[in-house]
C-alpha cells in the first residue's frame, strides 16, 4: 500500500474522501510536523512518519502482540482442559 512508508499527498486526499473528512490532507499532515515529515519528490508532495511516531507504532505494534498472545495461551489452556476433561470437546465453545 505505501511502499518504505511513504505515501503521497493525494494518495491521501483520496482516503479523506472515502472517510468523508474535509479539509485538504496536505494542510492536514503539515499541521502537525511533530508526526509527518512532507517533502516533494517527483512532481507530487510526499509524506512518512517521524521517527518519533514509528517508534510509537512499534511500541504500540508490540503491545498489541503481547495482549494477543496472552489471550491466545488463556485459550488453548481452557481447551486443552476441556479436551482433558471431556470426549467430545466440540460440544463446548471456547470465546
Amino acid at each position: 500500500m505505501c511502499p518504505d512508508h511513504v505515501a503521497s499527498v493525494n494518495f491521501l486526499q483520496r482516503k479523506f474522501k472515502t472517510l468523508d473528512l474535509q479539509g485538504k490532507a496536505l494542510n492536514w499532515v503539515k499541521k502537525y510536523p511533530c508526526c509527518f515529515e512532507v517533502y516533494f519528490n517527483d512532481d507530487e508532495y510526499r509524506c512518512r512518519l517521524t521517527k518519533k511516531m514509528m517508534l510509537l507504532v512499534q511500541e504500540e505494534e508490540e503491545t498489541v502482540k503481547d495482549m494477543q498472545e496472552t489471550v491466545f495461551v488463556e485459550r488453548l489452556a481452557k481447551l486443552l482442559i476441556i479436551g482433558s476433561t471431556s470426549r467430545n470437546s466440540m460440544k463446548y465453545k471456547i470465546i
